[in-house]
């Protein structure tokens, strides 16, 4: 007769380390693609081409600054200021880069998270209400200012790029990541 040296515990605790292991795999692949779209929204120059370029210095009239020139007094008054590449956005305070983040959500709560240094609140708040009642892994990327959807509306990409590749990326990964061959 054959009698097993192994009880029912054992068995689910060896089930429940495989699946931490996984889930610690989930979230660091998670956090990679996390940063990646977080440094691709914050760099200038990956920005949508396509997009409308506005000078927010005269709000209430924008025009499109392919049309204005920078000049180098422009840039010596204000060290923020820089020569936009077509396509992008004209930022003199750096809040807006600065408040882009990412956090990685479980079940509905945050487990991981990398804020922006502007407006970590709000873009806590945001991802917490993204993620609600979503079962599984959620990675929500943000910007923590009020006004991002205000210059994506003018036609600026502020976050839709990174978070389109963040999407495809990822869900490539975890694809990967559930079919590799097990490794002993």
């Amino acid at each position: 007769m054959i009698r097993p040296r192994f009880k029912k515990k054992d068995v689910s605790d060896y089930l429940k380390g495989k699946v931490e292991e996984l889930e610690k795999k989930v979230v660091a692949q998670l956090r990679v693609v996390g940063e990646m779209a977080v440094n691709m929204a914050r760099e200038k120059g990956n920005n949508n081409p396509a997009g409308f370029p506005v000078n927010y210095t005269n709000f209430p009239h924008p025009r499109p600054l392919k049309q204005r020139i920078i000049r180098q007094q422009d840039i010596d008054k204000n060290p923020h200021v820089k020569q936009p590449a077509f396509g992008d956005y004209l930022e003199l305070s750096g809040n807006l880069t600065s408040s882009i983040g990412f956090f990685i959500c479980k079940n509905g709560k945050v487990i991981d998270q990398e804020p922006g240094k502007v407006g970590a609140a709000k873009s806590r708040s945001l991802a917490r209400e993204m993620a609600k009642g979503r079962k599984g892994f959620v990675l929500v990327i943000t910007a923590g200012v009020e006004y991002a959807a205000r210059v994506e509306a003018y036609g600026y990409d502020v976050l839709t790029t990174s978070e389109l590749w963040a999407e495809k990326t990822a869900a490539k990964l975890l694809k990967q990541l559930l079919t590799q061959p097990k490794r002993r």
